[in-house]
């Protein structure tokens, strides 16, 4: 059998283990698995020295299309993505106009498969049951997100119309959401209570002003913990399929989690992973950190990598929340107006394969927790997330023996800066593959606008 494409000599890297394995790929599939030198094909990527990694799903993206196209776009964001060894992305609702409709999902798709270069989806953001009832029977998408979140001043990410602050709205949401069949993602939060403690810091313009205020009572981001463990509870009561999302943004949340999983609750949790980077020094990353309201010091990492390899953790990754410089700096005069939130889906995949090097986790539950979990999660397993015979031919081939240092100059997304710039990683991407085609090789975007493709989640009834 003759393959379109053969990747030669490397080790495949599965949840369950290493081997050496030849892969045969025709027409976008995983057509065969050989051993080594059985495979023959037109074209031949040799591996040897290398590991072959199912693609990257990246479940947290904010590609800001439509409405907020000068922070990032489907073209330049599904660049980076593919630079980075990220081979699908699903995006986040807070755009303008929101996606709180069917008609505006569809709107925002198709906007996508003119621009992509790697695969996409999407999570809409409805706002009242009957829209839950109406994405449900369209069909498709991989789950509904709800911000339980009004910012104290700020309208922008938090938009108002997507705040669901009040629990018995979230109660009919989730109710909704149960009958349809499909998982919530839920950024938690009290928003109430996130205003009270933020009232005695606004009259005070700085970025430790608003630290100050986040850390009330001595808990990062408290008013995350508190919201995520409403959410834990309100989805008990309907019995419904809860992702909880920025898991170490608050305290206690992998707490909450690992509880509810305990309880025998259907439950997921998502890390947020930029706490899993060793504390930054260098005074310019320090600062880019701080404006993006992450802090750059976490007394609990070793916790958080407890919950990486107990199995409380679900999906492992760094929020592409992507603003301009310009918006970023804006924080050192008007902090609580500015955007939060920093561009990641670049330096990601460098940025944790350096801790895997560093006996942090495993290279297995990396791609556990990277590629096969946000499949699952996304109803789109094992199209996705796996590397088997009739997958999707989606892959990254990483040297996890080679070294890189970030540089701002490499940057492709429109932020135009990166917090990572001067940090060495240790494990490089040096091949995307999608579907069968290279869009990455060696640091070069090899890959076509218009290449990516929405993939259907079979996830609802």
């Amino acid at each position: 059998m003759k393959f379109d494409l053969v990747l030669k000599n490397g080790t495949v890297v599965r949840p369950s283990g290493k081997t050496r394995e030849d892969i045969g790929v025709i027409d976008g599939k995983i057509a065969a698995l050989g051993n080594p030198g059985q495979l023959s094909g037109e074209k031949e990527l040799d591996a040897k020295g290398k590991v072959i990694l199912p693609g990257v799903i990246h479940s947290h993206v904010h590609m800001r299309e439509p409405g907020l196209t000068y922070k990032e776009d489907y073209e330049s964001g599904t660049k980076a993505a593919a630079a980075g060894g990220i081979t699908m992305t699903i995006d986040m609702p807070n755009v303008q106009p929101p996606t709180t409709t069917v008609e505006r999902y569809q709107e925002k798709m198709a906007i996508a498969a003119e621009k992509a270069y790697v695969d996409f989806q999407h999570w809409p953001g409805p706002s009242t049951a009957q829209a839950v009832r109406d994405f449900a029977r369209m069909g498709g998408i991989p789950g509904i997100k709800e911000f339980m979140v009004r910012d104290p001043k700020a309208k922008y990410p938090h938009m108002p119309e997507l705040a669901i602050a009040n629990h018995g709205d979230l109660f009919k949401l989730m109710n909704a959401t149960a009958e349809a069949g499909l998982p919530m993602l839920v950024h938690g939060e009290d928003p109430d209570l996130m205003a009270a403690i933020a009232e005695p810091f606004l009259g005070t313009n700085t970025k430790e002003a608003r630290f100050a205020s986040y850390n009330f009572n001595d808990w990062w981001f408290s008013t995350r913990d508190i919201g995520s463990m409403v959410a834990i509870l309100i989805a008990r009561l309907t019995r419904m399929k809860l992702h909880v999302l920025h898991m170490g943004q608050g305290r206690y949340m992998h707490r909450y989690v690992r509880w509810a999983k305990k309880e025998g609750q259907d439950i997921t949790g998502e890390l947020e992973s930029t706490w899993l980077v060793e504390r930054q020094t260098d005074p310019v990353r320090r600062k880019w950190l701080e404006l993006g309201n992450y802090r750059p010091e976490c007394d609990y990492a070793e916790e958080l990598w407890e919950a990486v390899n107990d199995g409380t953790v679900d999906c492992m990754l760094l929020e592409h929340a992507p603003h301009h410089r310009k918006e970023v700096l804006a924080a050192e005069k008007d902090v609580w107006n500015a955007p939060g939130g920093l561009a990641a889906i670049q330096d990601m995949v460098p940025l944790l394969l350096t801790q895997v090097n560093k006996g942090k986790t495993s290279l297995e539950r990396f791609v556990l927790l990277t590629a096969e979990n946000p499949a699952r999660l996304a109803g789109i397993y094992p199209r996705k997330g796996a590397i088997k015979t009739g997958s999707d031919a989606d892959f990254v081939i990483v040297d996890m023996k080679a070294k890189k240092t970030i540089t701002e100059k490499e940057v492709i997304s429109k932020v135009e800066f990166t917090p990572w710039d001067g940090y060495t990683c240790k494990g490089i991407p040096v091949h995307t593959i999608v579907r069968g085609k290279v869009v990455m090789e060696n640091d070069k975007i090899v890959g076509e606008k218009g290449w990516g493709e929405y993939i259907p989640s079979s996830n609802g009834k």
